[in-house]
């Protein structure tokens, strides 16, 4: 393990907003989250989002995350909604290279407190002072990526170009922490960054491109556009498009790989343009399938895996083309019981596999047909039989 190590190991939760309780045993790269729609999937990452939060309380100018008033768990009584307990998010990992690292925040009657969060805030402090000394510590990447993520900018449905964003300049490496926990991400950070990069002639840049143009199947080179301001694509079958004319799955594709890029090589100048293979640490993406069409769904964890190794993901998806089985990375299933690990030694199809995830549960074979009660993106087999039905 080196002194970089950034990574969670378990995730406990006590009285938060749907969980009495419940514990997340996590491993090292990609971690995903299925389970039937109200299970509870984008709540796991609201308390995971907490407990990253408080390396936070050890950084100047970021902000933590506290535990919200609506995320405390409440029951129904005679007299109405009640809070039930005092809220727990508690994590464990191996971060800098201590093993075993415990950390928590908790919030009662008062405001979240954090005592509980000192051994993780105390690593946060201790790297603050290097980085103040101008060394060359690498610091975590720590991110989080919503259903509310916003990649451009749209008015009367049409995706216009975002307005340009002024970074500030007293972050310096921080920057890369700015609003890193708002899962309403944008791009204008991304472009704000590649604008300052070009001006200074930071040739590193190169290598943010190169990330995009590798992540994007159908992409041949990635350049920026000064007069423009934005991230100009060009296809492999000749087509040149700045992003924000592309269609929504591959706006959201490159955006996403952009800014992971960017916020790793900004937190790390010193690893150049191998900051985003090199940067350790946690990032939290929610239906990771958003926009995505099936084959870019198939590819998406092999790609961020492949481009991001040192980074640990957390996602969750509702999409029986981002799981596949035998997986190559751990599947935790949300069900009433718990979490129970889903492992398949042999190969399931589609439909298994949507069984698996509890997406098919509004199917019903019925004597007059099918009664569709859930919507499931992709699903072309039963959409064709739902047309020959009615065509009948």
């Amino acid at each position: 393990m080196t002194n970089d190590t950034f990574v969670l190991t378990e995730l406990n939760l006590t009285h938060y907003r749907g969980f009495s309780k419940i514990c997340l045993p996590l491993h090292p790269g990609i971690n995903v989250l299925i389970g039937p729609a109200g299970a509870g999937k984008t709540a796991v990452l609201g308390g995971a989002a907490i407990v990253l939060g408080a390396w936070f309380l050890g950084i100047p100018k970021i902000d933590s995350r506290w535990i919200l008033d609506e995320e405390m768990q409440r029951i129904a009584t005679p007299k109405g909604m009640v809070r039930r307990g005092v809220t727990e998010v508690k994590a464990t990992g191996n971060i800098q290279g201590i093993e075993g690292v415990v950390w928590s925040r908790t919030r009662g009657d008062g405001k979240t407190t954090t005592k509980e969060a000192k051994p993780l805030k105390a690593l946060a402090k201790a790297l603050d002072h290097k980085v103040a000394g101008m060394q060359n510590v690498t610091l975590p990447m720590i991110g989080y990526y919503g259903v509310g993520r916003s990649w451009g900018d749209r008015y009367m449905g049409v995706v216009k170009k975002s307005e340009e964003i002024k970074l500030p300049d007293n972050y310096g490496r921080y920057l890369g922490y700015r609003e890193a926990l708002d899962p309403a991400a944008d791009e204008r950070q991304l472009l704000g960054c590649l604008k300052r990069m070009h001006e200074v002639g930071d040739l590193s840049r190169l290598a943010l491109f190169d990330i995009i143009t590798v992540g994007m199947q159908s992409v041949r080179a990635t350049r920026w556009d000064p007069v423009l301001q934005d991230i100009i694509l060009e296809f492999v079958d000749g087509k040149i498009i700045p992003m924000h004319l592309l269609s929504d799955c591959d706006r959201n594709l490159c955006a996403m790989f952009g800014d992971l890029a960017m916020r790793c090589m900004t937190l790390n100048p010193h690893l150049l343009g191998g900051a985003p293979s090199q940067t350790p640490g946690v990032v939290l993406i929610d239906e990771i399938e958003l926009h995505l069409q099936p084959r870019d769904q198939r590819l998406i964890l092999n790609q961020l895996a492949a481009q991001f190794p040192c980074i640990q993901f957390i996602v969750t998806t509702a999409s029986p083309y981002v799981v596949s089985f035998p997986s190559q990375f751990p599947v935790s299933k949300l069900t009433d019981s718990g979490i129970e690990r889903v492992d398949y030694s042999v190969p399931l199809g589609l439909e298994d596999t949507a069984e698996i995830m509890d997406i098919l549960d509004g199917y019903e074979d019925a004597s007059d047909g099918f009664s569709i009660q859930h919507n499931v993106s992709g699903m072309h087999e039963h959409i064709e039989m739902l047309s020959a039905y009615c065509e009948g």
